[in-house]
């Protein structure tokens, strides 16, 4: 209830000596004629005066701080476009090592592994002659160890081979997709009109490319 003196809403109390209404804080009489009416909030305002207001808002700010063109061109190129989507051509398969790179992989391993299996079987063979006075193992232990050095060194010539290989490689793809990105209207997977996602994923698929090469 509204008290006069207080200038505020309080809880009315019930005096002990006369039972009338009184104010807890001032000790004050409070008659229900004193209350002030709890006001509505005016529900007359419409939904298109707020959308007017915003849009007059919106207009002033785009005068005040004008858009760059040139974003706006870019927005504009990559617009999801159903149709040229629909006409872009599919994304061309990511170019597969050549086929001379894994058969010279498979001959390097071919090559290390009886290396080492060689070079460990000689060492152990030439030092058991040396402790054991053994001389028979010293002429088997010692051609094998020489054996199997050779085909390791054989082994990692061709490994550095393929690693030069590989290096050309990735860097012709990566060549191929900075051209690729420098002109999106010339490469037929990276058309203009494309929307980012289609973009995207071929960038990954190239990034995949060199990662894996």
């Amino acid at each position: 209830m509204w008290c006069r003196q207080c200038q505020q809403d309080v809880p009315a109390v019930i005096s002990s000596r006369d039972q009338r209404l009184c104010c807890p804080r001032c000790a004050q009489e409070i008659t229900r004629h004193e209350e002030q009416p709890v006001f509505e909030p005016d529900w007359a305002v419409e939904d298109w005066d707020l959308d007017a207001d915003l849009r007059e808002l919106d207009s002033l700010q785009r005068e005040l701080h004008p858009e760059p063109a040139a974003p706006r061109e870019a927005r504009a190129r990559t617009r999801f476009d159903t149709g040229a989507v629909a006409a872009t051509p599919p994304s061309a398969p990511t170019e597969p090592p050549p086929p001379a790179l894994g058969l010279r992989t498979t001959m390097m391993w071919c090559v290390v592994l009886p290396g080492i299996s060689l070079l460990f079987s000689g060492a152990m063979l030439t030092a058991w002659s040396f402790w054991g006075n053994r001389e028979e193992l010293w002429r088997v232990g010692l051609p094998a160890a020489v054996v199997g050095q050779a085909l390791l060194m054989l082994g990692v010539l061709l490994y550095l081979d393929i690693s030069a290989q590989q290096r050309r490689h990735q860097e012709a793809t990566l060549r191929q997709l900075r051209e690729q990105l420098r002109e999106p209207a010339a490469a037929p997977t990276l058309a203009g009109l494309a929307p980012p996602h289609l973009l995207l994923a071929e960038i990954k698929s190239k990034l995949d490319t060199l990662q894996g090469g």
